[in-house]
């Protein structure tokens, strides 16, 4: 018998006589010697299978062949084991191709829904706040280390750069002491009622923010996306970006556009809220549905109570507040009274004999809501008094 270290090489077994004498003339010894080296790993399984395979089919001593044809069978052996190992090589190159994308994938699948549970987070922590609470009196900038600063005026006006955050036309600078992680901090804006403000953010877009709202944005925004949410209306003019797309999210739509100028107004108390174009496309994500709805220029899109509806409007009627003007145009005295509401944070109730009356004109939203009342009443016949917190509008 061969030493050990003679089996290493596992391509002699076909000029091994004892291997060939073994499997010629089988016994028990020579079996348990032959098995005992495939435990050990000294033989090669595949090798002694084909070699004793072999054997045993051209039915003929090993002495009657020739070193020709042994040196055939060689080659042959060396060619199978050739392929074998390319064959395992691939296997075990496709396997490693599939397990790393399988570690992308995983990998991936992780950091979004670390993202997504991040935002997720952003967003029902804004929506579940209290809305604009009626004791407050100031424009309040609540930073993102907990930091609340109010800002005194009638119309507030913000500006973010990179260095810094400008207030009313820089006159007052507020050093922005943000964490590192800007892309993940955010403002939140809160303007009340009988106020307003305007917004610049880092990247050019402009933000009218309406009475009793809040706009909650990042300091910087991400690469691939521009993103805020709103409780209450705003107008926006938003700056161009054809690779991050600008996002208005409320608690019922999200509101997607590139570049355009347009109104949402989304007061969560509402049950009827709208989306008014002035130019542009908007696409309109909505909660409740499937499908997007893409909006033109002079087009609102409403929706609540379960419907939803578009039609063709006169824009300025809905985008005037943005200039502290309200301006109508045979409009109900109720739909008048309604946005009145919104912008004083008051209750007005009319009755149904003056709700229907239509009018035209414009209102001073510097004024306060009794000199607007009382002006109304003036020019039409109408009376009005202040019961219990509600305005009552009535006929005179």
């Amino acid at each position: 018998m061969r030493n050990k270290d003679s089996y290493k090489d596992n391509s002699c077994l076909l000029q091994d006589d004892d291997f060939i004498a073994s499997q010629l003339q089988p016994m028990q010894e020579s079996n348990k010697y032959w098995e005992k080296k495939l435990e050990e790993g000294i033989v090669d399984p595949e090798d002694y299978d084909f070699s004793r395979c072999f054997i045993h089919s051209v039915q003929v001593r090993p002495e009657f062949i020739s070193e020709s044809e042994i040196l055939d069978l060689w080659v042959n052996i060396e060619v199978n084991n050739k392929k074998n190992i390319q064959k395992k090589k691939k296997y075990f190159h496709i396997l490693s191709v599939l397990l790393g994308s399988a570690a992308i994938f995983v990998f991936l699948f992780w950091i979004t829904m670390i993202i997504s549970n991040k935002k997720d987070k952003n967003y029902q922590s804004f929506f579940s706040a209290e809305t604009v609470n009626k004791t407050i009196t100031d424009v309040q900038l609540h930073l993102a280390n907990n930091k609340t600063v109010p800002l005194t005026g009638e119309n507030v006006k913000i500006a973010y750069n990179k260095e810094n955050i400008a207030v009313n036309n820089s006159k007052i600078v507020l050093k922005d002491e943000s964490p590192s992680d800007q892309k993940q901090t955010l403002h939140e804006l809160v303007v009340p009622w009988g106020k307003r403000s305007m917004l610049t953010l880092s990247e050019g877009s402009k933000i009218w923010i309406n009475a009793g709202t809040r706009v909650a944005y990042p300091v910087v925004f991400d690469n691939n996306k521009r993103e805020i949410y709103v409780d209450g209306e705003v107008f926006l003019e938003v700056s161009p970006d054809k690779d991050r797309p600008f996002i208005v999210k409320t608690k019922k739509i999200d509101v997607e556009v590139l570049g355009t100028k347009f109104n949402v107004m989304a007061y969560e108390k509402d049950t009827i809220q709208n989306i008014v174009l002035v130019s542009g496309i908007v696409k309109i994500h909505n909660n409740n549905q499937k499908k997007v709805i893409t909006l033109m220029p002079n087009e609102m899109y409403s929706f609540g109570n379960g419907l939803s509806k578009i039609q063709t409007v006169d824009v300025e009627g809905y985008i005037s507040w943005k200039s502290g003007i309200y301006q109508y145009n045979s409009v109900s005295l109720g739909e008048i009274m309604k946005r009145l509401s919104h912008y004083y944070g008051c209750s007005i109730d009319c009755s149904s004999q003056v709700s229907q009356m239509k009018f035209s004109g414009k209102l001073d939203l510097k004024d306060t809501i009794e000199m607007i009342l009382e002006g109304i009443a003036q020019i039409a016949p109408i009376t009005y008094r202040y019961d219990n917190g509600v305005y009552v509008i009535t006929n005179k």
